[in-house]
This record gives structure tokens, C-alpha cells and sequence, in this order.
């Protein structure tokens, strides 16, 4: 059960994570634009909607990976050394 949560645990910051740098980095892309051309143009649902798409794909993938990875190098170093013949 403890494995479980940390990996929901994973998965959610993950999502989070690159939920919130992909809809900043559109924002800094268009405050870019609005500094050289002086026209603001960001669509906020469709920005906030597309980010949360990209983070969930992003952020579930790599939040189970780092825990089987842990998992792999937990179980590692659980198993006894085999004798080199």
C-alpha cells in the first residue's frame, strides 16, 4: 500500500510540475511578443487547457517510471549476491 501512494504521490507532482512550467513558458512567450511587438495575444482556456493535456501525458509517464526505477534499485539491493564459478 505504501508503494501505491508514493506512486500516486509521484504521478500528481509530476502533473503539476509541467502542467504549471508549460503554461508559464507560453506566458513568458507571449509577454516576449507583447514586449517586441506590443500586442498581448494569449488565449487562456485554450492555453490552460492544452497545458493540463500535455502535463497529464508528461507528468503520469515519467512520475511511473521514477518509481519502478526505485522499485528496481529497492529490489537490487534486496537480492543476494550471486558467486562468480
Amino acid at each position: 500500500m505504501k508503494d501505491i501512494v508514493l506512486a500516486i504521490k509521484l504521478m500528481i507532482s509530476f502533473f503539476l510540475l509541467t502542467t504549471l512550467i508549460l503554461f508559464f513558458i507560453r506566458l513568458s512567450v507571449a509577454t516576449i511578443f507583447l514586449i517586441k511587438n506590443g500586442y498581448f495575444y494569449f488565449e487562456w482556456i485554450i492555453n490552460m487547457a492544452d497545458s493540463l493535456k500535455r502535463g497529464a501525458a508528461i507528468g503520469l509517464v515519467l512520475g511511473i517510471g521514477i518509481w519502478l526505477l526505485s522499485k528496481m534499485r529497492e529490489n537490487k539491493g534486496k537480492s543476494p549476491p550471486s558467486d562468480p564459478q
